[in-house]
């Protein structure tokens, strides 16, 4: 499986946790917060930021390299996006560290706030890289194939 094939996949499986968690979120009782918190977590902690590593070292690097100035601008956006998202799940991490094992209702509140914060932007930030990155990969491919350069 090619780069972009895989990391599409990887795109749409996060895309479907955080579905699934932005709808999980609304039926949540306070007393499943500490299991929805941990699985919640290894979805920001993990998954979404190595699919960040990922995608800037194999996607974003060809874009920056063999793209044009406008395509180039495009990349830089999302990267600012990736780090919008990053201290987010930074200070989510924080706020979890901070809690009890039983957190107050202002606690579970504002984790929540943030939680609905995180995947709001994640799933902005994932429709736009569809509409706009993975087309745009499509024509760098062809770009390269056609003009036989080589971009590293």
């Amino acid at each position: 499986m090619d780069t972009i094939t895989r990391h599409a996949q990887s795109h749409g499986e996060i895309f479907e946790a955080l579905t699934f968690f932005n709808k999980a979120m609304a039926l949540m009782q306070n007393d499943q917060m500490p299991e929805f918190i941990k699985k919640i977590s290894k979805l920001f902690e993990e998954d979404i930021v190595n699919h960040f590593k990922t995608e800037e070292r194999e996607i974003f690097s060809v874009v920056l390299s063999c793209g044009s100035l406008p395509e180039k601008r495009m990349i830089r956006a999302l990267q600012r996006e990736h780090i919008d998202v990053l201290e987010k799940i930074d200070h989510f991490k924080d706020m979890v560290a901070a809690f009890s094992l039983k957190p107050s209702e202002a606690q579970t509140s504002e984790l929540a706030s943030l939680n609905k914060d995180i995947i709001a932007t994640m799933l902005d930030h994932s429709h736009r890289e569809d509409k706009e990155l993975f087309p745009l990969l499509k024509e760098i491919g062809c770009r390269i194939e056609s003009n036989k350069m080589r971009c590293d």
